[in-house]
């Protein structure tokens, strides 16, 4: 399993510029609108805003995810963020972690709901894993290297 610790998120630091080179560098982790330098940093700035943590998955000292929820509204809803890069950090424990952290997540805010949008078929079939049901997809909704692909949105409720 990778060591799950918080993220520094320090922009200058080791872990934000590892995090944002994959950010830039990743298809499909990024829509064009956010991929230059400047636009990413401000948009990590304002995440970081609405986030109470930012989780680094790290397979020995290489940053391998990034995990955490943002736009918290107190009562209501929140947004699921999760990007993988690295096979080793998806293991039967890392994945059982993000269903427990959302859970704690979802209670600790009184969430109703968490959402979360992707276009990657393969992010899609984790949240699933992790009690998120499809809500709905948009046609061309998702604006990567000049090309649109299908945007899902799927969403976890609060059970009970």
């Amino acid at each position: 399993m990778p060591v799950i610790k918080k993220l520094d998120a320090a922009l200058a630091g080791d872990d934000m510029r590892a995090f944002t080179f994959q950010l830039m560098n990743r298809p499909l982790f990024l829509p064009d609108i956010y991929r230059h330098y400047q636009t990413l940093t401000q948009k990590i700035t304002e995440l970081l805003k609405t986030s109470p943590e930012l989780w680094g998955f790290y397979a020995g000292p290489e940053l391998v995810a990034v995990a955490g929820v943002m736009n918290i509204q107190q009562s209501h809803d929140a947004r699921f963020l999760f990007w993988a890069w690295d096979k080793r950090a998806l293991t039967r424990d890392s994945v059982k972690w993000l269903g427990e952290y959302l859970d704690w997540i979802m209670d600790c805010f009184q969430l109703s709901r968490v959402t979360v949008q992707t276009p990657c078929e393969n992010l899609a079939r984790l949240c699933r894993l992790l009690g998120f049901k499809t809500e709905g997809r948009f046609a061309r909704g998702f604006k990567h290297g000049g090309k649109l692909y299908t945007l899902l949105q799927l969403r976890k409720l609060r059970e009970g």
